[in-house]
């Protein structure tokens, strides 16, 4: 394996890929407008640098109009406040500390896809994987205009990685993804069923839970102890607001005229049955995890382009669930 690397035919087209990806995801670097929702996670950086605190304007709005709040778990501002007290205090230099991490992330889940293809021998698929998720227009979408959803597919990606090597560390990436944008929530039930089938137990599901909400919660609860309905109400607005979309195809809630939390139910629906499929076996965990990501892109009320992207990687990646000793995890126990 490792002798492939080495290669010199591996290492000319590894080069020219990783010129090409930085060039390409690079375009637009320090260039974002201020119109982009980077700004608005500058501006929620800016209130806790100033000592504010940024879930609590959500109080003043209903509920279902959006006016840029503070949706995400405080992770991210966190560390962005601690950009700013650092020295980049300006918008330009705080998108491009964070257009820096996120590029350096998409490489990373580049080297992955590429190294879990080729280990089960899949070495053509795997530069095909890699273009794939490096090139593709949402990819370069979501790097031009600064969005974090790499810095939170790294770690969901090493979670699935780590499913057959140490469950409870995947469980703990699971929700460092999730305190960084939780996208992924709607994997929960997934990690639910798999630590129960590792363990056998139904106590480890409710366990699993437990550890990963362990780092959303440990860097969740000072704002929770600040103002805790500002903090919920802000966390759960993406789950109510009113739907919207950046390519005008509206959802099929939207058309059948549900609103709130009911509109969900077609979404949930679906996503129960790749639960059930998962709990059965008949589903791998990257496969899995791929349709989970397309249903919430073909049925959530809320549709940005940045989301294309979190489907990516895992579909890229769902041959591998078929492949003899592959991913197709279901490891005997690992108490």
């Amino acid at each position: 394996m490792y002798k492939h690397y080495a290669s010199p035919w591996f290492i000319g087209l590894a080069l020219a890929m990783l010129i090409a990806a930085v060039s390409l995801n690079t375009k637009k670097f320090g260039k974002v407008g201020d119109w982009e929702d980077i700004y608005y996670i500058y501006l929620e950086s800016k209130r806790i640098a100033e000592g504010e605190n940024p879930y609590e304007r959500v109080l003043a709005g209903n509920m279902r109009d959006n006016d840029k709040y503070a949706t995400y778990f405080p992770l991210l501002y966190t560390l962005g406040s601690g950009i700013i007290v650092l020295g980049a205090e300006s918008f330009v230099a705080y998108q491009q500390v964070w257009q820096v991490i996120s590029v350096l992330c998409l490489l990373a889940i580049g080297f992955l896809v590429y190294h879990t293809l080729a280990s089960l021998g899949y070495y053509l698929l795997g530069f095909f994987a890699v273009a794939f998720v490096l090139f593709n227009r949402w990819t370069l979408y979501v790097s031009g205009v600064a969005q974090i959803d790499f810095i939170a597919m790294l770690p969901l990606l090493l979670s699935l990685l780590w499913l057959r090597k140490n469950f409870v560390i995947a469980l703990m990436l699971f929700g460092l993804s999730l305190a960084v944008k939780q996208i992924a929530i709607f994997l929960t039930p997934l990690y639910m069923v798999w630590a129960w089938q590792v363990y056998g137990q139904r106590l480890w599901a409710l366990r699993g839970l437990v550890y990963a909400a362990a780092i959303p919660l440990l860097v969740s609860l000072p704002f929770m102890i600040w103002n805790l309905k500002g903090f919920i109400y802000s966390v759960f607005f993406s789950a109510t607001r009113n739907p919207s979309t950046h390519i005008g195809a509206d959802s099929m809630d939207v058309v059948m005229h549900m609103a709130g939390l009911a509109a969900k139910l077609p979404m949930l629906g679906m996503m129960g049955l790749v639960f059930v499929l998962a709990y059965t076996k008949k589903l791998g965990p990257m496969l899995a995890t791929a349709f989970v990501f397309i249903l919430f892109i073909d049925f959530n009320s809320v549709l940005f382009r940045q989301y294309f992207v979190w489907a990516l990687p895992f579909l890229a990646l769902a041959v591998a669930d078929f492949k003899p000793r592959s991913l197709n995890f279901y490891p005997q126990d690992q108490q």
